[in-house]
């Protein structure tokens, strides 16, 4: 059992994380619906693309509530992180525009207005980044869960409406925008005190956010790179392959409210390695043991033109299991700044190189699944080798 502060937290987390997940989901599964593999595969590997580059999103919200967790004055720091973050969003999207061209070539996705759509998402991400770290840091979950539920809301209804009304994968792409910005004004709304004219220098801030974006950078790759990979590779079953990622991503995020939960009370010193470990296993486990039982989810939630994602439904899904606890290491390391795990994990990440190779669908998975419990083994012998490194 979890530490009664842990456990009240990650319960009001989870309560709005499942139900905003939920909501993420069934988006899913109905732009996956509506559009069919084909258009899906567009939607799903555009949409995978944007999380590798809201990495940088991630980065700042996890710096911020390190700083905001650690006491950081809010009426002096809040101002400056959020006009400085604006500042570089908005180079990187300009960036962004000006190598578009090579990632439609790569993607095979020619049509420009995509790429427009992922360079604002790039600017309000980055900015409502800040405003969730801050949250998280204070341990505002309540506010936090409905800043995050906003998004998945209006993200469905709007995205399912412009696919309604004809726009297929861009309406989708563009409800996530949407979403977006009227979370943004919420989290405006809930911190609107604390934004006040300051010229705090953000040095330190920046220096701690070096080792945090390889850390969300290494969260990310593996759960998203492989959806690119497909595209590039099989266009055509990158639909399909789309489903897999979507029920793998259901075990991954089933229990973030650990994740959320964990790091600050870890900047804090408290000792809840182990149990968010346990806890992980029980949710993520769970949801495995679903697929192991009844893979035919797949067909389920998507319909029968995504019959061929089934064999793989079950492997696919406990390499996201061997993923999510060794996502545990890695946050935890993030938060007690122990750098040694997280060189260790990068290195360990190379395996996933191999894709690159594959001739097949069930190449990639494999590769994927052993990928991931190799990391996993490695990290346990990191605890095992290191335990003074680690409060456990």
């Amino acid at each position: 059992m979890l530490t009664d502060k842990m456990l009240r937290s990650s319960l009001v987390v989870f309560i709005f994380t499942f139900t905003a997940s939920f909501l993420d989901y069934l988006y899913q599964v109905y732009v996956g619906r509506a559009l069919g593999p084909s258009e899906y595969g567009v939607f799903a590997s555009l949409f995978a693309m944007f999380y590798l580059l809201s990495i940088v999103a991630n980065t700042i919200g996890t710096s911020v509530t390190r700083f905001v967790a650690s006491g950081e004055n809010l009426e002096h720091f809040l101002y400056p992180a959020l006009k400085s973050f604006f500042k570089i969003s908005l180079v990187s999207a300009v960036v962004f525009l000006a190598i578009s061209p090579l990632l439609a070539d790569f993607l095979r996705i020619k049509d420009v207005k995509f790429y427009i759509i992922i360079a604002l998402l790039l600017i309000v991400t980055w900015e409502l980044s800040v405003f969730s770290g801050t949250l998280r840091g204070l341990e505002e979950y309540f506010k936090l869960g409905v800043v995050r539920l906003s998004a998945s809301f209006f993200k469905l209804i709007f995205g399912a409406f412009l696919i309604y009304l004809g726009y297929k994968s861009f309406g989708a792409l563009l409800g996530v925008l949407l979403g977006s910005l009227i979370s943004f004004s919420i989290a405006t709304i809930y911190l609107r005190k604390f934004i006040k004219k300051a010229n705090k220098k953000l040095k330190s801030l920046y220096a701690y956010s070096l080792p945090v974006f390889l850390g969300m950078l290494l969260l990310s790759l593996p759960t998203n790179l492989d959806l690119i990979i497909v595209r590039r590779l099989f266009p055509e079953l990158s639909g399909i392959y789309a489903s897999l990622t979507v029920l793998g991503k259901i075990v991954y995020f089933f229990p973030a409210a650990i994740y959320v939960v964990l790091f600050p009370m870890a900047v804090k010193g408290r000792r809840v390695l182990l149990k968010a470990v346990l806890y992980t296993f029980l949710l993520s486990g769970g949801v495995v043991l679903i697929y192991f039982l009844y893979p035919e989810v797949v067909v389920l939630l998507f319909s029968e033109k995504y019959m061929q994602a089934l064999p793989y439904v079950f492997t696919y899904g406990l390499g996201v299991l061997f993923f999510s606890l060794s996502a545990v290491f890695l946050n935890y390391s993030l938060a007690i700044k122990n750098y040694g795990y997280i060189k260790l994990y990068m290195l360990s990440l190379t395996i996933y190189l191999a894709m690159i190779f594959a001739n097949s669908i069930d190449d990639v998975v494999k590769i994927f699944s052993l990928g991931n419990l190799f990391l996993l083994f490695i990290s346990l012998i990191y605890l095992k080798i290191n335990p003074l490194k680690v409060k456990l």
